[in-house]
């Protein structure tokens, strides 16, 4: 299986920003609630 990254773009804009740990993402869900990404960008922060 391979590993794919749409949006390789906003990877580097988070990484950037101090956001290195953005990997140790537990798929909680709770992202996909409060991440302000949400109300700027059209799509769900979980498909990163």
């Amino acid at each position: 299986m391979e590993t794919v990254a749409p949006f390789k773009e906003v990877i580097d804009e988070i990484k950037e920003a101090g956001g290195e740990a953005f990997k140790l993402c537990f798929q909680c869900g709770l992202c996909d609630t409060v991440c302000p990404w949400n109300r700027v960008r059209p799509f769900s922060i979980r498909k990163i």
